[in-house]
Order: structure tokens, then C-alpha cells, then sequence
């Protein structure tokens, strides 16, 4: 399944989200008594939601799930890492044990956690190989990673989940994701090669070393998706990229997290396009890739905290932004068509024994073209003809 026609057929079904329901959630909060813009980003996550829903009334998200893609980088046996390849399985046993950053913020917002291991380093590091001196993955482990990703959309998919989360753990993501997204949109090494886990200098000039080989090798082969996998990609890239294509095809909305997972947006872009209007970036990040990957693809993230974690932390945090600006433009609470009376108007001008502030009601009698008004009879009067009418 390591063809580009196998990478389309994943995303064969995917369709672009609900524009009538985005239309309609747009115009709905225009229509919230609150001063005009004043949701700020709200507003785009609430249109956004209501996309993917194909309903501007759709209630915010409850069946909620993180996936934590854990895999290790064949690169970082080059030393482009602040962290060992070991780290990786330490986080993974804190993971499957209920120890993690991951559970602590998804326990505040009532989410399940699941992991998914994908090429984990053991005593012989991982199945993927470095990619300064030659291919990154052989076809069975490409084959192997997609099929992964595709059984785990369709999975998630028919659990009737209403989001995903993404988390993404792995020594040497940052590294590989900055040669993916280099590779792909054919980048200079310094405006993709960033600090990743928090290297020093020394390690740095080792990681933009690798990355500039690994560029070179790239342009060198193939341009379709699977080519740029082989090339400088990893198992849990290959295995995202498949996830968010079937995922789209599934209508299954995702939340993405850092480099490792904006590098496959970018490759599933390359494939379906429109998938991407199913994908919500949580965090603006310092990584550059993650930066030119969130612009080539024309999408704003919900924060810039600067949460560099990993592990769906700031997916999780997104979510609750999300439901707020969800709640808030579906509950009616604020709509001003609900209101009785207009809550700034004069409660003068809308008592009837002053009139009414906007005319004559409908059967009431004419009104005069100099602007005066036939009033009733005085009570008693004799012959019951109106008195002359009176300037007001």
C-alpha cells in the first residue's frame, strides 16, 4: 500500500465540509446581541465546527478521544536530539500506566486516551534508518505504517467519535518533520530546522547537517508522496498521513499537534487537498516547520502559547476554546431576536400611552401628511365627530 494510487484511494470519499452550515453559523452569531466582532477567533472555531457537523446548530464536542502516536526517528542515532532514543519508552510506560501530561490534561476535560506504538526504538533502534545517507524507510515498513494509519481512522471512525485529538511523542520528530516539510515544499535548511526538544548549538549544526543531506537526497528521487516517505519520512509520519486521509473521507474532524503530525497534513494535503478542511491547528508553536507547514496550508492555529509538549496537551487545550466558542454561538442565550422589547431602547418609547416609536400599528387610523395625527373624541362629546386635529 505504498503507491500514490493506495494513498488516494484512502481519501477517495472525502468531501468538503458543510458550506451552508458554515453560512448559516456565520450569520448566526452576526445575529448574537454582542458588539460586531467581538468573538474575535470564536467565531472562526464556531464556523468551523459547524462545517464539519453539517449543522449550525450541532452542540460542542462530547465524544472526544486523544491518540497519541508514539515512534521513534530513524535520524536520531545522528545526535540531533536533546533526549536518547530510551526516552521514547520511558514515555510510552507513562503513557500505557495513566502517567503522563497526556492523562492529566484529559482527565480536566473528561477525554479518553489511547496510544497507538508505531516503530518504537528497541536495543537496535528503530526500524526506520537515517536519511543523511540513505533511504529512511524500505517498502515494508512504508507499507506497514500506512496500513496502520488507515485501520486506525476507520476505527476511530466507527466508534461515532465527534473529534480526535492528536498527540504525537518520538526522538528525532523535529528533525524528520523539517525534512519532509523541506522536501516537500521545497524549502531552504534554515527556514525549516529549528530547536526541536531543546538543543544546544552543537547539536543543532549536527540536526541542519542532516537535514541538508537528507534535502539533497530527496530532490534527488521522487516527487509523489510515497517517494518523499521512502526518501526522509518515518513510520508514525507515514501511518499520520494515512490517518488524516481516511479520517476525512470518515468525517471524523482531527485536531493536530506539532511538527510530526503538521508534516503529514502536509503530505495528505499533497493527496486530497480538501482534506484539510476536516484539520484544526491548536497551537502556533516555534518550530519552523510547524510554522511553514500551518502556512502552506493556509491555516491559523487557535493559540500561540508557545506549548511545545507534545502529547495532545495543546490539542486539549484547544478543545476547551473550542466548546466555548461552540456554546456560546448555539446556545440562543445571547441571540437578539429572543429578547421581548429592544434591551437599549427608551422603555418610554415603547409604552403604548406615549405611542409607538415606529408608527401608526397596523388598522390604526391615518396619519396626515403635515405629520399631525386624527385623535379620538374627548369622552362625552355630543356628536361623536373627531375634534381637529392637534400638532403634537
Amino acid at each position: 500500500m505504498s503507491t500514490l494510487a493506495d494513498l488516494q484511494a484512502l481519501a477517495s470519499d472525502v468531501r468538503p465540509t458543510g458550506r451552508a452550515a458554515e453560512q448559516h453559523a456565520r450569520h448566526g452569531v452576526e445575529e448574537l446581541l454582542l458588539p460586531t466582532g467581538s468573538l474575535g477567533e470564536l467565531q472562526r472555531l464556531a464556523v468551523w465546527w459547524a462545517g464539519v457537523r453539517r449543522d449550525a446548530g450541532a452542540p460542542p464536542p462530547r465524544a472526544v478521544r486523544l491518540l497519541v502516536v508514539v515512534g521513534d526517528h530513524g535520524i536520531a542515532v545522528r545526535g540531533v536530539s536533546a533526549l536518547p532514543l530510551g526516552h521514547t519508552a520511558v514515555t510510552l510506560r507513562g503513557l500505557h500506566e495513566g502517567r503522563s501530561a497526556a492523562h492529566a490534561a484529559a482527565s480536566a476535560h473528561g477525554v479518553d486516551v489511547q496510544v497507538a506504538e508505531v516503530d518504537v526504538a528497541g536495543p537496535q533502534g528503530p526500524r526506520s534508518q537515517p536519511f543523511d545517507v540513505g533511504p529512511a524507510m524500505d517498502p515494508q515498513l512504508l507499507d506497514d505504517a500506512v496500513a496502520q494509519g488507515a485501520a486506525l481512522g476507520d476505527s476511530l471512525a466507527d466508534e461515532g467519535l465527534d473529534l480526535l485529538l492528536l498527540g504525537e511523542v518520538g526522538v528525532g520528530g523535529s528533525t524528520t518533520a523539517a525534512a519532509v516539510v523541506g522536501a516537500a515544499q521545497r524549502r531552504r535548511v534554515l527556514e525549516v530546522v529549528g530547536r526541536g526538544s531543546g538543543v544546544d548549538d552543537a547539536a543543532w549544526m549536527r540536526k541542519a547537517a542532516a537535514v541538508r543531506e537528507g534535502l539533497r537526497r530527496a530532490r534527488a528521487g521522487g516527487k509523489d508522496v510515497p517517494a518523499l516517505l521512502e526518501a526522509v519520512g518515518s513510520a508514525d509520519v507515514a501511518a499520520l498521513t494515512a490517518l488524516l486521509l481516511r479520517t476525512a473521507a470518515r468525517g471524523l474532524p482531527v485536531v493536530l499537534d506539532g511538527p510530526v503530525s503538521a508534516a503529514a497534513a502536509v503530505l495528505a494535503h499533497r493527496v486530497s487537498p480538501t482534506a484539510r478542511q476536516w484539520w484544526l491547528f491548536p497551537e502556533r508553536g516555534d518550530e519552523p516547520a510547524l510554522h511553514r507547514a500551518q502556512d502552506a496550508l493556509g491555516m491559523l492555529p487557535v493559540h500561540a502559547l508557545g506549548v511545545r509538549t507534545g502529547l495532545g496537551v495543546a490539542g486539549l487545550t484547544a478543545l476547551g476554546t473550542l466548546r466555548t466558542a461552540v456554546a456560546v454561538a448555539v446556545s440562543g442565550a445571547a441571540r437578539a431576536d429572543l429578547w421581548p422589547v429592544d434591551p437599549l431602547a427608551d422603555p418610554a418609547e415603547e409604552d403604548p400611552a406615549h405611542g409607538s416609536a415606529t408608527g401608526p400599528e397596523d388598522g390604526a387610523g391615518p396619519e396626515d401628511p403635515s405629520g399631525t395625527v386624527e385623535q379620538p373624541a374627548e369622552p362625552g362629546a355630543g356628536s361623536g365627530t373627531p375634534e381637529e386635529p392637534v400638532s403634537p
